[in-house]
């Protein structure tokens, strides 16, 4: 396995030659713990390679519209919505600055 120069790095041992014998049958679990260990690295590296780059553009290219805050339950919703999508309340037209540019994450909402 590929991954078994890295476990020895890691100080550990090599999990191959681990195994017990019942009723004359070899049952080797060090061949497990290698491949739960191998499937975890690759896991990993798939996970920092390939996930957090995607998200990370898929973040930047999301199209930002102008929002509003659902005076119900204080969720943003999309200024042109006339009902909110998350307490399905129905929700009157606002002028402009009553709304918010982007995600709503920088938006400070003062409570009582």
């Amino acid at each position: 396995c590929l991954c078994d120069p890295v476990i020895a790095m890691l100080g550990g041992d090599d999990f191959e030659q681990l195994m017990f014998v019942l009723n004359g049958s070899n049952f080797r679990y060090g061949l497990f713990i290698n491949s739960v260990i191998a499937f975890l690295i690759t896991a990993v590296v798939v996970f920092f390679l390939m996930v957090m780059p995607s998200r990370a553009l898929l973040r930047r290219l999301r199209p930002e519209g102008l929002k509003r805050q659902c005076p119900f339950c204080i969720s943003l919703v999309p200024a042109a919505a006339m009902k909110c999508r998350y307490c399905a309340s129905d929700l009157e037209r606002v002028e402009e600055k009553d709304m918010v540019h982007g995600d709503g994450y920088d938006v400070e909402v003062e409570l009582g």
